[in-house]
């Protein structure tokens, strides 16, 4: 009996063994036009990750250059109300000085 699982696991391992370098054989190998393929592919994504980059930077700089607008925008729209106030009360816009002493 122990003979014969010897055998069995022999010609188990063996069968393994010859289905490893079956399917070893069966592997595809990268041809070199899929490997040129391969390399144009990696080059337009390097191209385009720098592309993305620099849009990147572009917007942020945009962003900085648009909240400086608003900025200079909200100090125009206060400098306009303030001016527009000391309109609705002229001439009185300052108020009464102290008469000097003579």
């Amino acid at each position: 009996m122990l003979k014969r699982n010897k055998i069995q696991v022999t010609m188990l391992f063996s069968f393994l063994l010859g289905l490893i370098f079956f399917m070893s054989s069966c592997v595809s190998k990268i041809t070199q036009d899929q490997l040129m393929q391969l390399k144009d592919l990696r080059a337009t994504e390097r191209s385009l990750s720098e592309s993305i980059t620099k849009k990147q930077n572009e917007k942020s700089n945009l962003q900085r250059e648009i909240e400086a607008r608003r900025a200079e925008l909200k100090k125009c729209n206060e400098d306009t109300k303030f001016v527009s106030d000391k309109l609705k009360q002229w001439p009185n816009v300052w108020p009464n000085l102290p008469e000097k002493s003579k």
